[in-house]
């Protein structure tokens, strides 16, 4: 990738942090990463494990452990100071690592709570790989424990840390109590039953091995829109404003109705109830049944509001 178009990259990044800053700051929401010590300002008090460098899901990844350059950032971890900055310029030399055939390597340092990951250091490093869709990232992990395990969210990590002594798979993160014993009941494995290497490797693979493809059906929908789709996010399937004129009754022509929105059907452009009302039941039914594999990463223009985008695009 060129000069130029890293730092195209960079405004893209940047226009998108700013548009999720205003949504969420609009939706009521924090715009910036959360901070460990606001969080768990007694943290001096808890018991830290030192752990090894592992790979831990790039989406849990969620703040910082300190406050001093959240500013930089939104709270998706997306750029937002000016491309002449400093900051700007480390970023898009990342970039260019990144895209380089030796890559980032260097393990970032950051603390885990609750199954949530706050930087120490490497702040840009999540940044760019989180933009080029990295779905893990490579860290140096220090674990804090909370003081008691009285709270249901606290005891539903306290059976976390069992399954992952066991499993080693930090991708699962259950808020219940009692859901690790059900998904081990399905995988037919009992409690203290230790994984293999490559049984871990295999849960995780099968895990994640159907995001790009979920991504690009849901992000294929956003391509059908009728409206006006803009090069930033449609890139060479742009076109501008269509269907802008009122559509007319089927068995009375001399009815008009003004109908904006919904998806093309297909080549002829057509827009039908059914098959819509049929669409958007499979979105709204996929977000009920399986929240946790719904993100707001498509890059679609609500992108960033604070919603997945499968409900967007419903």
């Amino acid at each position: 990738m060129l000069g130029s178009n890293i730092r195209e990259e960079y405004a893209k990044a940047v226009r998108q942090g700013q548009k999720e800053l205003k949504d969420r700051a609009a939706a009521g929401l924090d715009p910036y990463p959360s901070v460990l010590e606001e969080l768990l300002p007694d943290i001096s008090l808890c018991s830290v494990q030192d752990l090894s460098v592992l790979e831990i899901p790039a989406d849990r990844i969620v703040g910082t452990r300190t406050a001093g350059r959240i500013s930089a950032f939104s709270a998706g971890f997306l750029p937002l100071l000016d491309a002449d900055s400093e900051f700007a310029l480390k970023w898009m030399a990342l970039c260019r690592a990144h895209l380089s055939d030796t890559g980032i390597r260097d393990p970032i340092e950051c603390w885990e709570y609750l199954g949530d990951f706050y930087v120490q250091e490497g702040n840009k490093r999540v940044s760019v790989l989180r933009w080029f869709g990295a779905v893990t990232i490579p860290a140096r992990v220090r674990r804090v424990l909370p003081r008691s395990f009285d709270t249901p969210r606290e005891r539903a990590y306290g059976e976390f840390l069992e399954f992952y002594r066991a499993s080693r798979i930090y991708g699962v993160q259950f808020r219940k109590p009692g859901e690790y014993a059900k998904l081990l009941a399905f995988l037919g494995r009992e409690k203290d039953e230790d994984w293999t290497t490559e049984e871990s490797r295999a849960f995780s693979v099968r895990r994640g091995a159907w995001n790009a493809v979920t991504h690009g059906m849901i992000k294929g929908l956003y391509y059908q829109r009728c409206g006006c789709l803009t090069p930033e996010y449609a890139g060479v399937y742009a076109h501008p404003a269509c269907h802008t004129a009122p559509a007319l009754e089927w068995e009375n022509r001399s009815v008009s109705r003004r109908i904006p929105g919904g998806w093309h059907d297909a080549g002829d452009y057509g827009k039908y109830v059914k098959p819509g009302a049929v669409t958007v039941a499979h979105l709204l039914w996929a977000w009920k049944l399986f929240p946790q594999g719904c993100s707001d990463n498509l890059d679609i223009p609500e992108t960033g509001n604070g919603i997945p985008d499968i409900l967007n695009e419903a």
